[in-house]
């Protein structure tokens, strides 16, 4: 835990796509028994307000930080314990790469292109539902090796989606 408090990181759009509702409802549950746990939001989007006050009503502004919209999330991403992507449906996101690229561990919803970047060593992939969000937080939370090792397996894997690697493999169809 970075500064004695159990930091989550979700960066996205605050839209319907993104889960927000889904995300606030399992950090709630989470932090009903995890009090030092803290949930940051980077974004702005159609949904913010409404976001803003699910937190209000809940009693869970002490401990949920709209960080609005940013130019360097990486910042933010190194002071992380974990990072969230809890999307309804997904393409292939570039955060997932930036977090992976950090050596963040990551729980991530099992849609769209998710599964092709992530796997179960370098992240933990659950259902669109809060409870199962939820037992993610708390499984990194309890198991310091497992964010140590999916952290570095992400590590690992987000080079596969390096610009140099991409390059090469355009090349290798190219030829072919």
């Amino acid at each position: 835990m970075i500064n004695d408090r159990f930091t989550i990181l979700h960066i996205g759009r605050f839209a319907p796509q993104k889960n927000h509702k889904g995300l606030l409802e399992a950090f709630l549950l989470f932090h009903k028994t995890h009090l030092d746990s803290r949930l940051q939001l980077i974004g702005i989007g159609s949904e913010l307000e409404e976001a803003r006050r699910f937190v209000l009503e809940n009693g869970l502004s002490n401990c949920v930080e709209f960080l609005g919209e940013k130019d360097d999330v990486y910042l933010y991403l190194h002071k992380a314990d974990i990072f969230v992507l809890p999307s309804i449906y997904e393409g292939m996101p570039l955060v997932l790469i930036e977090a992976m690229g950090t050596g963040l561990p990551i729980v991530a919803t099992n849609v769209g292109g998710i599964p092709d970047m992530l796997n179960h060593e370098n992240s933990i992939i659950v259902s669109v539902d809060v409870n199962a969000i939820e037992k993610a937080f708390e499984r990194y939370y309890e198991d310091e090796e497992l964010r140590r090792h999916c952290g570095e397996r992400a590590r690992e894997r987000a080079q596969y989606f390096s610009s140099k690697v991409m390059a090469e493999r355009y090349e290798e169809i190219y030829e072919s």
